[in-house]
């Protein structure tokens, strides 16, 4: 941050720092409220982390000024975002109310040191219900916002366990199984509330001895089931981060790995990449699908990744994405070789991305 000449020789506009949005590129300089301090020269990207500096920066003013040009592109950007309105379509899909329920379930878990099992039926019951009666494309939408940090873990637990429950019903599974695999995929974490904030929410990579603490959660979950739920349950809990190569923990299996943990793998590392974490920024779907099709995460079960990546796929078509130079348009076509380049529809105009032109969010 530092102070400049330029922005008192020429009209600065402003407007909410929340306007802008990663791998923008702004044509002007980008100056704090009082038009004094420079925060991100012109012609470069505009980053997760840079926004967070900047927010640090200005505290509770939370607003920024630009040059005109900027501002339109900004402004523009917002009458066309439906992801004004991501709070509201959240409340009128539920899941709100299923996010509310799992934060619920997770803290009384975290207090009592064992999982209420009316509460978690309760919630697999109710997501189960969503997934047959709302429309796929608002649930998907909801699962791939990013989320507040403070959101994190009940976020991550509920979407698992909805893309648990799509998974399951795109391979023909039983009813009952379905339902079984939404409770493993909505408590799949939750002995992550047993792990200290400090080294949960640590701003950076942790260390080899704080990742060895983390990588317990995955016994502390088992052991929070309790000793009366279903095997396939408590299996899926314990064993979502083995891999078939051997990689994985607590036990690196390789071929045991039940079907229900495989699945659960699956929906776990897609949203963990989709979104951001407290060091790490969110990827749009179509670079994770791409990553996890070319062995990005080695040891996934190869029949269930395929078809995850096929619904995936399918979804995203005709859905509105910003690209890197503020424009917005729909994605026409998802080339199965190709993830990461969707071809993309702007009014009359259809033409493919290129690591120059970038789909860079997923708004409707």
């Amino acid at each position: 941050m530092k102070k400049s000449e330029i922005a008192k020789r020429k009209t600065l506009y402003e407007f909410p720092v929340d306007y802008l949005w990663e791998g923008l590129i702004l044509e002007e300089d980008l100056f704090d409220r009082t038009g004094e301090v420079l925060l991100i020269p012109a012609g470069e990207e505009v980053t997760w982390k840079k926004l967070e500096q900047i927010v640090s920066f200005g505290g509770e003013d939370r607003y920024v000024m630009s040059g005109e040009k900027s501002y339109r592109v900004v402004m523009e950007s917002r009458v066309v975002n439906p992801e004004d309105d991501q709070d509201l379509l959240e409340q009128n899909c539920g899941y709100t109310r299923l996010k509310d329920q799992v934060n619920r379930l997770l803290a009384y878990a975290n207090k009592a040191r064992e999982v209420p099992w009316d509460m978690a039926e309760d919630v697999a019951k109710d997501v189960m219900h969503t997934i047959q009666q709302q429309n796929m494309t608002v649930l998907l939408n909801c699962i791939d916002t990013p989320r507040p940090m403070d959101e994190q873990l009940q976020r991550h637990s509920l979407n698992v366990g909805l893309l648990n429950g799509i998974v399951a019903e795109s391979l023909g599974m039983h009813p009952h199984e379905v339902y079984e695999l939404i409770i493993a995929g909505t408590l799949h974490d939750v002995g992550k509330t047993m792990i200290p904030d400090s080294i949960l929410n640590a701003p950076r990579k942790l260390t080899a001895e704080e990742f060895e603490i983390v990588k317990r959660h995955a016994v502390y979950s088992y052991e929070l089931l309790g000793d009366d739920v279903n095997d396939r349950i408590k299996e899926a809990v314990l064993y979502h981060h083995e891999r078939s190569d051997g990689s994985g923990y607590p036990d690196g299996l390789q071929d045991d790995i039940p079907l229900f943990a495989r699945i659960t793998a699956v929906t776990d590392v897609y949203d963990a990449l989709v979104n951001k974490r407290v060091y790490k920024a969110a990827r749009v779907p179509f670079d994770v699908l791409d990553g996890l099709r070319d062995g990005l995460n080695q040891g996934l079960d190869e029949k269930v990744l395929t078809v995850f990546i096929h619904y995936m796929a399918r979804y995203l078509r005709e859905k509105n994405v910003r690209m890197t130079d503020g424009s917005v348009g729909e994605v026409f076509f998802v080339p199965p070789n190709d993830l990461s380049h969707p071809v993309i529809k702007i009014g009359e105009d259809i033409r493919q991305t290129d690591d120059y032109w970038q789909c860079i969010k997923v708004i409707s």
